[in-house]
């Protein structure tokens, strides 16, 4: 089969959504011809401003999937009405009739970025018997399913959306997203919502639930020793998150949480993983210099990096991350491959991979002091560590990339019986 798989960014480009379509484009590509077409972004800035960071190379290969970047174009008119400025959209967009007010709909992907109108063209002229995008709400979806009802060929999304944050609560998303011809969400309560406010009908045969992924084997290769005697950690307590530093995946409340755990285990140390935000640097400046002695601030890891990723999952006592915006946490997955106990915000679908008292603990979203008690409890109790760490364990250990990319293949095949 001829698949394209359309989303916004591709590895080195670090999220979710990502890391989801470069491992099942991996698995895919010794049976089927796969096509990654993705905006030249490496970091979510450059979708609205040519200040953010961006990849120069139009195409490249990496494990063998052939990858497309396209530049993101940048104009008042793109900013203000981008389907004035591209008519080719707007004519198009004729194709995929019935909505309700279909500009305005339009619109509301477009504004999220990244504008490739080059995206769209390719996509136009190239043989595609499935057409696969992710992750609303972004553009790319609406090149991806405009593509598709041009040329007749299924279209597929996995919007991995948000629902606790409002911004994907925009009515428009939702009006668009039932135009797909299948959805794959990755929790129940995803599709729910989609359900719900979609006005999706026949949704037992369009909503397809397919889990996220984990790769056990590669935190076999961890150094977790080594990267304690590299950071001075040696036999100290490790909290580990991993992730974007900002307000919604919980990093602030982390910080704000230090001074609760500090008081009750003196030699705590605070791991922080990924991109830093504005409002991180601010929080983190406004630590006593007591706390900020507690914390080993690191930059973006790629997920394959063995020195510091994967083995500082390994090395840590709990895994943290808060958070209210992740459709599903692969983070999460990723401390149970190391039967490490959890931490998250007892809010949108972090329950369903979250068993309270289980594999992990849920805490309110923003309360630190709340976050603070769980941390200690599970530093002063190793026992408890270790049975929710096992527990997590059991959960995921089938749950491999290989096994979800086996369930993509017999739906893309699906549509071809």
């Amino acid at each position: 089969m001829n698949i394209s798989h359309v989303v916004q960014r591709y590895f080195p480009a670090i999220s979710g959504s990502e890391l989801y379509f470069q491992k099942i484009s991996e698995h895919l590509i010794e049976k089927h011809k796969i096509k990654v077409l993705c905006s030249n972004a490496l970091d979510f800035r450059a979708f609205g401003t040519p200040k953010g960071k961006i990849i120069e190379s139009k195409y490249s290969q990496i494990n063998n999937v052939p990858i497309f970047r396209f530049p993101i174009k940048y104009s008042y008119f793109i900013n203000k009405f981008p389907l004035i400025e591209y008519k080719t959209i707007k004519k198009l967009l004729k194709q995929i009739g019935r909505f309700r007010n279909p500009l305005i709909d339009a619109y509301n992907l477009l504004i999220n970025g990244p504008y490739c109108p080059d995206l769209l063209e390719f996509l136009l002229s190239i043989n595609s018997d499935i057409i696969h995008s992710t992750c609303f709400p972004f553009a790319t979806n609406l090149f991806a399913l405009i593509a598709g009802k041009m040329k007749r060929v299924p279209t597929l999304t996995t919007p991995f959306f948000h629902f606790a944050n409002k911004r994907y609560q925009n009515p428009s998303l939702l009006r668009i997203l039932k135009f797909f011809d299948m959805i794959l969400v990755c929790s129940k309560l995803e599709a729910q919502y989609i359900i719900n406010h979609g006005g999706i009908k026949r949704f037992d045969k369009k909503i397809k639930l397919i889990k996220m992924g984990v790769d056990i084997k590669k935190f076999t290769r961890a150094k977790p020793k080594k990267l304690r005697q590299k950071f001075g950690i040696n036999s100290k307590p490790l909290v580990l998150f991993c992730g974007y530093k900002n307000y919604e995946k919980g990093a602030i409340h982390i910080l704000k949480s230090i001074k609760y755990v500090i008081k009750r285990v003196p030699d705590v140390v605070f791991m922080f993983i990924g991109p830093s935000t504005k409002a991180f640097n601010i929080e983190k400046g406004k630590l006593k210099s007591d706390y900020k002695k507690h914390i080993i601030n690191i930059g973006v890891v790629p997920y394959d990096n063995i020195k510091i990723k994967i083995s500082s999952f390994m090395a840590s006592d709990i895994y943290v991350m808060p958070s209210r915006s992740d459709a599903y946490g692969i983070a999460f997955l990723e401390a149970f491959a190391c039967k490490k106990p959890v931490i998250g915000a007892n809010i949108g679908a972090t329950p369903e991979i979250i068993q309270n008292n289980h594999n992990g603990i849920l805490v309110p979203f923003g309360a630190p002091n709340v976050l603070g008690n769980a941390i200690v409890r599970l530093l002063k109790n190793p026992g408890l560590r270790d049975e929710l760490g096992y527990n997590g364990y059991q959960k995921i250990k089938n749950q491999t990339w290989e096994n979800v990319s086996k369930k993509i293949e017999e739906i893309y095949l699906s549509f071809y019986e």
